[in-house]
């Protein structure tokens, strides 16, 4: 069945009223799915015509959640230093995947507790796998199931085969109909703040990235 053709991503070019002049680290867990993904994300973000552009820069850390989390400060001091900025916000991108509970929630608290100047430090976790924020973007998940059960459920979505080294994964969701505004609504719904992140599965936090966005982009108004 044929998807009708979401909005929310457009070779034109749209106009924000609000600069958004921030500058921005993300660090991903996965060398080439997250990488891919919030790579395309960037680019969309150049769709809008603002005062200031955002400005990006994109890491990979493929350790455990906890060791990620222990290397922020690493991945921050040399930015600034080899860039000349200040980082105004720090995305870090990671997944439950096979981690122990105990890894996985000590690294959402030492990332959300950061402190370092005036940057912002945001832990971007999905359990079970970031495949579960890819699948918001199509149908609203609300029961746990296996990593390899996530692969084939995208597969169907974008109707041909989801590898995770997919270079414009970002702009194939929004072709195949997928929708990020209906991605941030279910997401929202999938976290319950009453659980620890280990227990709450399926819940994704990669809503926060695009929520902070839609402040000055105006996302759910496409």
């Amino acid at each position: 069945m044929a998807r009708k053709k979401d909005s929310w991503y457009s070779e034109r070019r749209r106009t924000s009223a609000i600069p958004i002049a921030t500058t921005n680290l993300i660090i991903c867990c996965g060398e080439e799915t997250e990488k891919n993904y919030f790579s395309g994300a960037v680019e969309y973000f150049k769709s809008f015509e603002q005062n200031a552009l955002p400005r990006f820069f994109i890491e990979t850390d493929p350790v455990d959640p906890l060791a990620m989390a222990e290397n922020v400060s690493k991945f921050v001091k040399r930015i600034e230093r080899d860039k000349s900025c200040l980082l105004d916000n720090v995305w870090v991108v990671f997944d439950k995947d096979e981690f122990t509970n105990e890894n996985f929630n000590q690294a959402i608290s030492k990332i959300n507790h950061m402190k370092h100047k005036s940057t912002k430090f945001h832990a971007l976790w999905s359990n079970q796998c970031f495949e579960l924020w890819l699948l918001l973007n199509f149908v609203n998940m609300q029961s746990a199931i296996g990593r390899a059960d996530y692969i084939d459920k995208m597969t169907s979505c974008l109707d041909q085969k989801y590898r995770k080294n997919i270079k414009d994964i970002f702009a194939l969701i929004s072709r195949k109909g997928g929708s990020i505004v209906q991605a941030m609504k279910y997401a929202k719904q999938l976290r319950n703040a009453s659980m620890s992140p280990a227990m709450n599965d399926p819940a994704t936090t990669v809503y926060v990235f695009f929520e902070f966005y839609d402040k000055y982009l105006h996302l759910t108004e496409i």
